[in-house]
């Protein structure tokens, strides 16, 4: 469970599904609800305890795999999922056009789109107007990973595929086994990705990538 620290409410229209959106006085109905474990699943109703938030900033940056979405009261509203790419676009990782009335509390797992870049904002959309009234949800679960790199470094950008040595203890060894994944390394002259890295939306296979450029970064392997 990843705790959230932003949170960002979106303007709605009268056709918007974030119609029925409210700001609320007090700590009862508010975004900060979602925070930590479900306090109110596996029960069904109304419930003080909730959020109906529509968007969300997560305090640190995953590869989404699943996505696990509480729902207490009038269920089956979620229409919309999106996620915020590097670009500061938002993607559709979830979308039907029609939603239902399940008047009963459950985990919803959406089927998401895969998706090949971290996210650390998503943003999810509810239509109120098949229940007619407010939709509740308890909390949101990411299951996902963080991408790590290793002690790897290609000493030669000129050099097509590269030239890679581990490094450790300020000594370089050349490279003997190679497990880049497919189509990688993709790093050029122009362009040079000298840095290698388990990339968790490739299910941890090794990619090539920009140096120290903050965005990737996760955590590091020192050996392996």
């Amino acid at each position: 469970m990843t705790k959230m620290k932003h949170f960002a409410f979106g303007k709605g229209t009268e056709q918007s599904p974030q119609d029925c959106m409210t700001f609320c006085v007090g700590d009862g109905y508010s975004a900060n609800q979602v925070l930590g474990k479900p306090d109110v699943y596996p029960k069904y109703g109304d419930s003080v305890n909730t959020w109906t938030q529509s968007s969300s900033q997560l305090d640190r940056v995953h590869f989404i795999e699943v996505l696990n979405i509480y729902e207490t009261y009038h269920a089956g509203a979620v229409v919309k999922i999106s996620a915020k790419d590097e670009d500061n676009q938002w993607v559709v990782i979830y979308n039907v056009t029609h939603a239902h009335v399940i008047r009963k509390a459950r985990k919803f797992s959406p089927p998401i789109k895969r998706i090949m870049f971290p996210v650390d904002e998503l943003r999810i959309e509810v239509d109120c107007l098949a229940s007619k009234g407010y939709v509740e949800i308890d909390a949101i679960e990411i299951v996902g990973g963080i991408s790590y790199y290793v002690g790897g470094r290609n000493i030669n950008s000129k050099k097509p595929g590269g030239d890679w040595r581990w490094i450790k203890h300020g000594t370089m060894t050349k490279m003997t086994y190679f497990v880049f994944s497919k189509g990688e390394p993709s790093g050029t002259e122009q362009s040079p990705e000298n840095c290698m890295i388990f990339l968790a939306g490739d299910r941890y296979k090794i990619h090539d990538v920009f140096c120290d450029n903050g965005y990737n970064l996760g955590g590091y392997i020192c050996e392996i």
